[in-house]
């Protein structure tokens, strides 16, 4: 614990003889008017700083609460050491408090690349994802603390917060990439599955695997040739087997000919 006086003309101004400030090793303690103050390190977000009077300074920074806290009554003459002392102390803070959710960014990134192994990433696994590390980056929210880190570590956190941002953006552009791999790997398929190449429209309905899929589509526009093509790609690319797929179809006349037709195009 370190007490640094306050000015004596400050306290005799107040009328409070007992003014005293304390720094701790993870809080600031002001004594004032008989009451304690306590603000915890965790709870500073701007660097502290000096701001001189007349006949005595003050040291002012802001709180997570977005108020801006004022420690006044500072002789001169400490000043400048009372805060040389807190920002080393809430250096030293926020360097072992952030240490051991560092250490958790790697495993995390790795995670989240796994997610990616060749195949269409829906929405709700990068929301899982998301949500499983959200506390990680509420524990990094906090621009002051950057102050405090080694380049290295400060540049990985900014990357690992971008990433978390922008998670759902990055799986739209490597969703985007696997769709064109697929387009291409199953070509001869889509070309040949129905009695016309498939459209580009229906490539897409077969190839996106989406937690919910709906896909809109006139009388006559090909619908029963996507839901038999659907079938087919799943089986084709292993997403699926044969007894794990069920197909309904809403008249007796639309089951017939799609039965049929699975029969006739999917023999499998």
């Amino acid at each position: 614990m370190h007490e640094f006086a306050s000015s004596l003309l400050y306290r005799i101004i107040t009328f409070d003889l007992d003014y005293r400030v304390e720094i701790h090793d993870h809080l600031v303690k002001v004594r004032r008017n008989g009451n304690e103050q306590k603000t915890s390190f965790s709870d500073i977000t701007s660097k502290p700083e000096v701001v001189g009077g007349w006949l005595w300074d003050k040291i002012i920074f802001n709180r997570s609460d977005g108020r801006r806290y004022v420690i006044a009554g500072i002789r001169k003459s400490e000043s400048e050491s009372f805060n040389n002392e807190l920002t080393r102390l809430i250096k030293s803070f926020h360097a072992e408090s952030i240490h051991p959710f560092y250490q958790k960014i790697g495993s995390s990134y790795e995670e989240f690349k796994n997610l990616f192994s060749d195949k269409f990433v829906r929405h709700s696994v990068v929301e899982n994802w998301r949500n499983k590390n959200t506390e990680l980056v509420r524990k990094f929210d906090n621009a002051f603390v950057f102050e405090f880190l080694p380049e290295k570590k400060s540049n990985n956190i900014r990357k690992f917060i971008e990433l978390h941002f922008r998670s759902h953006a990055i799986r739209d552009g490597l969703n985007s990439k696997f769709i064109e791999k697929e387009k291409e790997k199953y070509k001869d398929f889509f070309d040949q599955v129905e009695n016309n190449p498939l459209t580009e429209s229906q490539r897409l309905a077969c190839i996106i695997n989406e937690d919910n899929n709906l896909v809109l589509a006139g009388a006559g526009s090909g619908k029963t040739s996507v839901i038999i093509a659907k079938a087919g790609y799943l089986i084709e690319s292993g997403l699926a087997k044969p007894d794990e797929k069920l197909i309904l179809a809403y008249g007796r006349k639309a089951s017939k000919e799609t039965d049929e037709r699975i029969k006739e195009k999917l023999p499998h």
